[in-house]
């Protein structure tokens, strides 16, 4: 939730793809894919800043991680660096910009993967 006003384009950006996203998801509701909305938590960048309470090489390992698990789940999933759900709406998480409590980072759309028993031979 806006409380302390500022950043506000960045904010629309994000309220816009969290939007699109489950408009998306509505529409292609028999879509076996994942989709995913990834929060890398505030992350000290040079957007992040350095009062961010989180390192790259502590936010990075968490969403690769988060996305190989998230892998064939189907269906769209609003998740943080942690794989931990997100509410759509509500209190800020930990790792979260205070400035960008509706904050969402990465969208992708995996595939489940491929049994193991249809990997080449050699």
């Amino acid at each position: 939730m806006n409380t302390n006003g500022g950043h506000e384009v960045y904010r629309a950006s994000k309220s816009a793809l969290n939007q699109l996203m489950r408009g998306y998801a509505a529409r292609h509701a028999d879509d076996k894919r994942t989709l995913l909305l990834v929060n890398p938590g505030w992350v000290r960048t040079g957007l992040g800043g350095p009062g961010a309470v989180l390192e790259v090489e502590e936010s990075i390992p968490g969403v690769v991680d988060t996305l190989k698990a998230r892998a064939g789940e189907g269906g769209l999933h609003f998740v943080d660096y942690e794989n931990q759900p997100l509410p759509w709406r509500g209190k800020r998480q930990r790792g979260r910009c205070p400035a960008c409590s509706s904050s969402v980072a990465i969208t992708l759309s995996l595939p489940a993967p491929p049994p193991a028993s249809s990997a080449p031979s050699r």
